[in-house]
């Protein structure tokens, strides 16, 4: 059945992808790098502000999370006394704000980033610039650190799929799917059967030359792909086959432990990615049993990254369904 086009507007600029790096000379003269000078707590880039202006975001974004990064941009002098941000960049071509803002310099905006410097939002400042800030930082509150003495290497990642393609995806899967089989070797030829003892669930292939496959690709070469790079060094990777697919309670889905590529039809799937849809279910999460029998589970949105030579299990979902896309990339 033909995918539907997409209709739904795109997200923010950024959105999902790791900002540009820059450097740029602060209005005390000295060097600010964004990848060296921001090391934990989100980023809140505010572009030709007054001052008065810097210390309500400043306020309001430490109040949700003290360790946020407020970059200023734009040459605007702020009382000793006052609250200081992170740095002021004076910009003084307006080199910087065109590149983060449409390609303007003359704009009172804000770019929100989280942790690991990858856009969450961008709005330009009016009456409601408090809330705005508040529901884009409460999400990125940091976990409470805990003393790890194992864990699987796997990669946990937000924001990969935006609301609208999640929508699309979860569209076209109401409109086809079908039980979902396991790829075997029969007779030296490859196939497919259902094995409903070894996986039970329900897929819908996406079609590679469709608009939701090229859509899926855009958003993981844009917000995936680098992560992968700065954490693994990998590169060069080509995309394989796309599933969404759903874990119901009522029908006692799962996917026993397995791995990825041990047939020779599956022998080039490199990475794997779990990028969840929803989260209005219990249970369902992954299991790498090989380093421990915690559960791994993103956001809505967010996906686990990890090699098809690690062992992983889809536990059971407890109740309600769960819906996630499943990305192959393979040797090029």
């Amino acid at each position: 059945m033909a995918e539907q086009k997409k209709t739904r507007p795109d997200p923010p600029l950024f959105w999902g992808q790791r900002l540009p790096n820059f450097v740029e000379r602060t209005r005390e003269g000295g060097r600010f790098e964004l990848y060296r000078d921001v090391t934990r707590g989100p980023v809140v880039i505010l572009a030709n502000p007054t001052a008065e202006l810097v210390q309500s975001v400043i306020d309001t974004a430490c109040a949700v999370m003290p360790e946020t990064n407020v970059v200023v941009l734009g040459d605007v002098a702020i009382p000793d006394d006052a609250a200081q941000p992170k740095a002021v960049l004076t910009d003084t071509d307006g080199a910087r704000r065109r590149a983060l803002f449409t390609n303007r310099d003359d704009l009172t905006a804000v770019i929100v980033a989280d942790q690991d410097q990858r856009g969450v939002a961008a709005f330009f400042v009016d009456d409601y610039l408090k809330v705005r800030l508040e529901v884009a930082l409460a999400p990125l509150k940091r976990p409470e650190p805990a003393m790890r003495r194992s864990t699987a290497p796997v990669l946990v990642l937000p924001n990969i799929i935006d609301p609208g393609l999640r929508d699309d995806l979860l569209e076209a899967f109401h409109l086809h799917n079908e039980e979902g089989t396991v790829s075997v070797t029969v007779d030296g030829k490859d196939a497919s059967r259902v094995a409903p003892d070894f996986k039970r669930r329900r897929d819908l292939t996406l079609d590679r030359k469709g608009p939701l496959y090229a859509a899926v690709s855009r958003a993981i070469g844009k917000r995936l792909m680098p992560e992968l790079y700065k954490a693994w060094w990998v590169t060069h990777l080509r995309t394989e086959a796309f599933y969404v697919a759903s874990y119901t309670a009522e029908r006692g889905d799962f996917f026993v432990a397995h791995r990825d590529n041990t047939l020779p039809q599956t022998a080039d799937r490199r990475i794997a990615i779990s990028i969840e849809l929803n989260d209005d279910y219990t249970g369902g999460g992954l299991i790498f049993p090989e380093y421990s029998d915690d559960q791994w589970r993103a956001p809505p949105g967010g996906g686990l990254a990890f090699s098809c030579s690690l062992m992983h299990e889809a536990v059971a979902v407890e109740s309600g369904t769960r819906y996630v896309l499943l990305v192959f990339l393979a040797a090029p």
